[in-house]
């Protein structure tokens, strides 16, 4: 394999995604490897899903895809709280990396999704005070959200909230770039809207759903899939080793060498880094970007109900009111919410409606209903 002197000193994050589950996100963050580098790899994972990839005697075993790793949960232990998060644990691996303390080459994130809602569940259930010790303890992190928490600090503000995790996860990956530490995040696919919030919107593919500061630092966004060949045809199959297929929504690569599609290894990703092959048009045409779902308008009144009725249900999916079209209780909160602005799911097939009700639904982000 072709080395050169500083592409492998720069540290890197990276982004890796799937739509569904068992496409190898995991197996993929546990095997990071730089070329001719015994890594040291820390892994935040609160399921502890990836323990059966462990090596149980420090050495790395590809062959029986085990490889060593430690468990944050175990490094932290005593500034978590019955291994959940604490703002003490947090500020305390911050200031391990920003003091040099910190022993490993590189931090490893699955899912960045359940770890984004627990870090606001983690200020929520903290209050005001736990709140302002860990803002005062990450650079600038206070003095941005310094009025929020000292005047207007409600634990029912969630944009707020997500707004100071989002400032504490983005100075976090600040920090890791600048000691020469490897950040990458395995994590879920989001939904990606057209016209959020009207009657019209509608679903225009997939995406990584990690909140912005881990775009913004990421080299790379791939969305990891072990399909091949086409359903629809009946040519669809899985595979052993994934695909890393580039993120039409944020095609970011900021590592030349890098192709928009590949078979994912540790291996395979080093060599094309060290190419510094440049990408083609050819390349970028083998890409499928995605068809919108949903049109505006079948033609069918009743068909269009029914299309208005289901975008509501997405948006209250997406707020966490529902957690599925099965969800009996979460139905009732929903009705509960828009008896609140005087609507029935009937009222979604009225345009003068469907955005009041839109409103509603998405205001629960900010006020949950009880």
């Amino acid at each position: 394999m072709q080395e050169t002197n500083s592409q492998y000193i720069v540290p890197i994050q990276g982004i890796l995604y799937s739509v569904g589950w068992g496409h190898g996100k995991t197996i993929a963050l546990v095997s990071f490897r730089r070329p001719g580098q015994t890594p040291k790899r820390l892994l935040i994972d609160n399921e502890r899903r990836a323990r059966s990839y462990k090596a149980p005697n420090g050495r790395d075993q590809p062959a029986q895809l085990r490889f060593t790793f430690d468990y944050f949960h175990d490094v932290y232990s005593e500034q978590m709280a019955d291994g959940e998060w604490t703002p003490e644990a947090l500020a305390t691996l911050y200031k391990d990396i920003t003091t040099d303390k910190f022993k490993y080459t590189v931090l490893l994130l699955d899912n960045a999704a359940m770890l984004q809602e627990e870090l606001v569940m983690m200020l929520k259930i903290g209050g005001q005070a736990a709140t302002r010790t860990l803002a005062q303890q990450f650079r600038g992190v206070y003095t941005k959200n310094e009025m929020f928490i000292e005047r207007k600090f409600k634990t029912s503000d969630a944009v707020s909230i997500y707004g100071i995790v989002k400032d504490l996860i983005g100075e976090l990956l600040r920090v890791c770039q600048r000691k020469g530490i490897d950040v990458l995040v395995a994590t879920e696919s989001k939904n990606v809207w057209h016209q959020y919030g009207t009657r019209d919107m509608k679903i225009l593919g997939q995406s990584a759903k990690v909140l912005s500061p881990f775009m913004k630092y990421a080299d790379f966004v791939y969305r990891l899939s072990r399909m091949t060949g086409n359903r629809d045809l009946g040519t669809a199959k899985l595979i052993t080793v994934p695909w890393a297929i580039t993120d039409t929504f944020n095609p970011k690569n900021s590592l030349p060498g890098l192709k928009p599609k590949f078979e994912f290894t540790w291996e395979a990703f080093w060599e094309l880094v060290a190419s510094r092959g440049v990408t083609t048009q050819e390349e970028l045409d083998s890409i499928k970007v995605e068809e919108s779902e949903a049109p505006e308008s079948t033609g069918d009144p009743s068909r269009d109900t029914e299309i208005a009725k289901s975008k509501w249900l997405s948006a209250a999916e997406e707020v966490g009111i529902i957690s599925g079209r099965n969800d009996a209780p979460g139905m009732e909160t929903l009705k509960a919410l828009l008896a609140e602005s005087n609507l029935t799911p009937d009222d979604a097939a009225d345009p003068s409606l469907f955005k009041k009700g839109l409103e509603a639904i998405q205001s629960y982000t900010k006020e949950e209903v009880e």
